[in-house]
C-alpha cells in the first residue's frame, strides 16, 4: 500500500513539475565476447555478440592495441551493422546508423576500391560498449539528400524536432517538444526539397531549409499553414500542396506559401478545390494524393480506404471512385502505404498479422473497383520507391525484389542473406544492408552486380601476418580489412595463419565470468612480465549492478480490438510474452481476433463471460454464478480457437472480494490481481504520454504485474506508444517475464 500511495503522490507532483530526461541504462541482450586472436605486435582481435530486443542481433569485430595496465586506446570497431541506412548527396554518400553511432560510406566516382567508411559519431569512444536497449531513432532525409530532420529524444516519448544540414552537420531546433516514435519522423518534404512541413502544438507550419539557418530566416508566425498535423497535408508532384481542414480540401502552390503564411488571417489557407464526404480527423485518418493533386486516397480510422476524384474547378464534394475495406485483408493490419504508378494509378501496401497464424507479412493491392491482389510479401518491411518513383523495392526475408510500379513486372532480384535495411542510391542501384554484408546492388536489363562494400557481422576473424581476415556465417568467402579505407575487400588467397591464438610473448587474453549482468562474460588481459598485471579490457564488465526488477504484462481484451495488431507486433518484435485476459464479450464480437491472440504464443486467460462489475449491488453473485460464467467463457474460447484457457482469471475491472476469488478457486482457477490503480487513464490525459511513462517506470517494483486494456481510449499509450513503454522498462533495468513465473 505504501508503494501505491507514493505513486499517487508522485503523479500529483508531476502536475506541477515536469519530468527530467532519464539517463538510466537500457537493458538489452547480454553481451558475449569471443573470437580472441592476438598477434606478435600486441594487437588484439575480438568479437562482441549481442541480441537487442526490437533491433536485431549481430556479432561485431573489434581491434585493440594492448598496454601493460590498460589498452593503449579505446578498442576500434571494424564492422558496421546496418540497422538504418540513409542515402545522402544524391546517393553518393551512405549514412549507416546503429547503437554504436553513425558512419558515412563515401563512394568514389573513380572506383569502389577508392571509397571510404568513416565513423562520424562514435558512442563507444569512452571505452564502454552500448549495452543499452539502443534501437536507433528514425530520420527523414530530404529527396535531394542534403537535409535531415529527426527527433532528438529527451523523454521516453518526447523530444526536440531538429533540422540538420547533412553536409556540414549544422543544426537548428524547430520545435522544443514533439512526440517521439521509433516508426517515423512526423514531417513531410516537398519533392524538390525546398520545403519541409512540421507540426507544433496542433498547428501545421512550413520551413525552407536553405533559409532556416541564416539571420534572414522568416519568423515562424509567418510560416503557418493552418490547424492540424502533417497528416492533414500532402505534396503533389507539380509544386503544390494539398491541405485538408475539416471536410474542406485546399490547394496551395509552393510559390504562394509565404504569401499565404503572411496573410493567412485575411486570405485563408489556400484555394478551395473540394469537400470530403466525411470530416478528416488528423488523429486517426491519413491521406495520399496523386502527382497532380486531382485524386485522393483517404484512410478513415484505419477501417477503410476511399479513392476520390477532385473536380478542382468548383466547390463540390469529391467523387467516390472505389473503396477498400481493411477487412478484405485476411488478418489484422499493422501498417499501410499508398503508391502512385505514373503519378496517377494507386496501389496499396499493407503489413498484417494473418488470421491463419504465422509471422507478420505484407501484401500489395491495386486500388481499383475489384482491388486485385498484386503480390504477397513474407516480410513486413516497408517497400521503398526509387528516386524517380518508377520502381519499388520489396524485401522478402533474404531476398530483395525490384518491380516496375505501373504493372508490377519484376525487373530484378537479389538474394543471399537476411535483409535488415535498404536505401536507394539511384533509380538503378540500391544499398542493401544485410545481416552479414552491406552491398551496392546495381541492376538493369543486362546486368545485376552486388559487390560487398563492408561487413555487417562476422562469424570468424583472425590475424594473417599483419592482415585482418574474416568470414561471415553463411559463406566460405574470406575478406581482408582495408585499414586505410575502413572497408573490406575479398581475399582470394589461402591465409598463412593456422588458427587463432590467445597469447603471445607479452600477453595472454581470456574470458571469464562478468560481475555485471549485462554481460554474459568478460574479457581479461594478463600482462606476462616481471611486474605482471591483469585487467579487464572493459572495466564496466566488473561493475556489479543492482537486482533486476521482474515485470509481467497483462492485457484485458474486453469490448474492442482496436490496437490489437500493434500490440502483438511489438510483443513479437521485442520477443516478449504477455498474458491476455479475454472477456466473453470480446470473444463473441471478435472471434478471428481471439484466435489471433491464441495463435500468437502469448498466454490466454479468462476475465469472465460478461463485462459487469461483480461487486455491484445490482447483481446477486454466488459461487454457482462464478462457476458457470467461467465455464461458459472457457467453452466459447475453445469454440473460437480450438485451444484451452490457462487456468488464470480476474474479475472485470479487477473488482472482486475474497468470496469471488474463492469461488473461482473452487472451479480450478487461480486469481490474478494486477496493479490496475497505477494506470488511471484520467491521470494519463492530464500528464501526457511521455511524463506518464516516466512516472510509471520510476515506481516499478519487483514482481509487478502491469495491466493494459486492448481497445481505443483517449490519450491511451497502449498501441500508439507501447514500444516506447517497453523501451523505457528495458531502459530502467527491468526484466520482462511471463506472468506465471511471478505467480510461482
Amino acid at each position: 500500500m505504501a508503494g501505491k500511495r507514493a505513486f499517487l503522490v508522485l503523479l500529483c507532483s508531476l502536475l506541477l513539475f515536469p519530468c527530467a530526461a532519464q539517463n538510466a541504462l537500457q537493458d538489452g541482450g547480454a553481451v558475449r565476447f569471443g573470437n580472441i586472436d592476438i598477434n606478435a605486435a600486441d594487437s588484439l582481435l575480438f568479437s562482441v555478440s549481442q541480441d537487442m530486443p526490437g533491433a536485431g542481433s549481430c556479432t561485431s569485430l573489434f581491434h585493440a592495441r594492448l598496454g601493460a595496465q590498460s589498452a593503449r586506446e579505446s578498442p576500434r570497431i571494424l564492422t558496421c551493422w546496418p540497422e538504418r541506412l540513409e542515402s545522402l548527396a544524391g546517393g553518393r554518400i551512405l549514412q549507416v546508423r546503429n547503437s554504436y553511432g553513425t558512419a558515412l560510406y563515401t563512394r568514389s566516382a573513380a572506383s569502389l576500391k577508392n571509397s571510404t567508411l568513416k565513423w562520424t559519431q562514435w558512442n563507444a569512444a569512452s571505452g564502454t560498449l552500448p549495452v543499452t536497449y539502443g534501437r536507433t531513432s528514425p530520420v527523414s532525409v530530404s529527396p535531394n539528400g542534403s537535409w535531415i530532420c529527426y527527433v532528438r529524444k529527451t523523454l521516453s516519448a518526447e523530444g526536440q524536432l531538429v533540422l540538420q544540414n547533412a553536409m556540414n552537420g549544422e543544426q537548428r531546433v524547430l520545435v522544443e517538444r514533439v512526440p517521439f516514435s521509433y516508426g517515423d519522423t512526423e514531417v513531410k518534404w516537398s519533392p524538390d526539397s525546398s520545403f519541409l512541413l512540421y507540426e507544433k502544438e496542433g498547428t501545421l507550419f512550413f520551413v525552407n531549409p536553405s533559409l532556416a539557418f541564416g539571420s534572414n530566416a522568416v519568423a515562424e508566425e509567418y510560416r503557418r499553414i493552418g490547424p492540424g498535423s502533417v497528416r492533414n497535408a500532402a505534396w503533389t508532384g507539380s509544386r503544390s500542396l494539398v491541405y485538408i481542414s475539416g471536410d474542406i480540401v485546399y490547394c496551395i502552390q509552393e510559390d504562394e506559401l509565404y504569401i499565404r503564411g503572411l496573410y493567412s488571417s485575411f486570405i485563408g489557407s489556400g484555394s478551395i478545390v473540394g469537400r470530403l464526404l466525411l470530416p478528416f480527423d488528423s488523429a486517426r485518418d491519413s491521406f495520399w494524393c496523386d502527382a497532380e493533386g486531382k485524386q485522393l486516397v483517404v484512410s478513415t480510422a484505419g477501417k477503410f480506404l476511399s479513392l476520390c476524384a477532385i473536380n478542382r474547378e468548383s466547390y463540390d464534394y469529391v467523387q467516390l471512385r472505389s473503396q477498400f475495406a481493411f477487412s478484405r485483408v485476411n488478418g489484422s493490419v499493422t501498417d499501410c502505404m499508398v503508391f502512385w504508378a505514373d503519378g496517377q494509378k494507386p496501389f496499396l501496401w499493407v503489413s498484417y498479422i494473418p488470421y491463419s497464424g504465422g509471422s507478420e507479412a505484407g501484401a500489395v493491392f491495386e486500388l481499383s473497383a475489384d482491388a486485385p491482389l498484386r503480390l504477397d510479401q513474407r516480410s513486413p518491411l516497408r517497400p521503398q520507391l526509387s528516386p524517380d518513383a518508377s520502381r519499388i523495392a520489396l524485401v522478402d526475408s533474404d531476398r530483395v525484389s525490384v518491380y516496375r510500379l505501373k504493372d508490377w513486372v519484376q525487373l530484378a532480384e537479389l538474394g543471399g542473406e537476411r535483409v535488415v535495411s535498404l536505401a536507394w542510391a539511384s533509380s538503378g542501384s540500391i544499398y542493401v544492408g544485410g545481416a552479414e554484408t552491406v552491398r551496392l546492388w546495381s541492376f538493369s536489363d543486362t546486368i545485376s552486380i552486388a559487390p560487398v562494400l563492408f561487413l555487417s557481422s562476422v562469424e570468424e576473424a583472425f590475424w594473417d601476418g599483419g592482415r585482418i581476415i574474416a568470414r561471415t556465417a553463411s559463406s566460405s568467402q574470406l575478406y581482408v580489412y582495408d585499414t586505410v579505407r575502413g572497408c573490406w575487400n575479398s581475399f582470394e588467397r589461402e591465409p598463412a595463419a593456422t588458427g587463432r591464438s590467445d597469447k603471445n610473448a607479452g600477453f595472454r587474453v581470456y574470458t571469464t565470468a562478468a560481475r555485471n549482468p549485462k554481460y554474459a562474460n568478460a574479457l581479461f588481459v594478463r600482462h606476462l612480465s616481471d611486474d605482471a598485471f591483469t585487467y579487464p579490457l572493459y572495466a564496466e564488465t566488473q561493475q556489479p549492478a543492482g537486482e533486476r526488477k521482474r515485470i509481467a504484462f497483462v492485457f484485458d481484451a474486453v469490448d474492442s480490438s482496436e490496437g490489437l495488431a500493434r500490440i502483438l507486433s511489438v510483443l513479437d518484435e521485442f520477443g516478449v510474452q504477455a498474458s491476455f485476459f479475454i472477456n466473453g464479450e470480446f470473444i463473441r464480437r471478435y472471434p478471428m481476433e481471439t484466435k489471433l491472440i491464441a495463435d500468437s504464443g502469448n498466454v490466454c486467460a479468462s476475465s469472465f463471460n460478461s463485462n459487469v462489475d461483480l461487486l455491484s449491488r445490482e447483481y446477486r453473485i454466488d459461487a454457482e454464478f462464478i462457476r458457470r460464467g467461467l465455464a461458459r467463457n472457457e467453452d466459447e474460447f475453445y469454440a473460437a480457437t480450438g485451444k484451452e484457457f490457462s487456468l488464470l482469471w480476474h474479475a472485470p475491472f479487477y473488482s472482486a472480494d475474497a468470496a469471488l476469488i474463492a469461488a473461482g478457486q473452487a472451479s480450478g482457477y487461480r486469481y490474478v490481481d494486477a496493479a490496475s490503480q497505477y494506470f488511471d487513464k484520467r491521470i494519463l490525459q492530464v500528464l501526457g504520454t511521455s511524463n506518464y511513462i516516466d512516472a510509471c517506470v520510476s515506481l516499478l517494483y519487483d514482481g509487478m504485474i502491469l495491466p493494459f486494456t486492448v481497445g481505443a481510449a483517449d490519450g491511451d499509450i497502449l498501441y500508439e506508444h507501447f514500444d516506447l513503454f517497453l523501451a523505457a522498462l528495458l531502459d530502467s533495468g527491468c526484466e520482462i517475464v511471463g506472468l506465471e513465473s511471478l505467480l510461482d
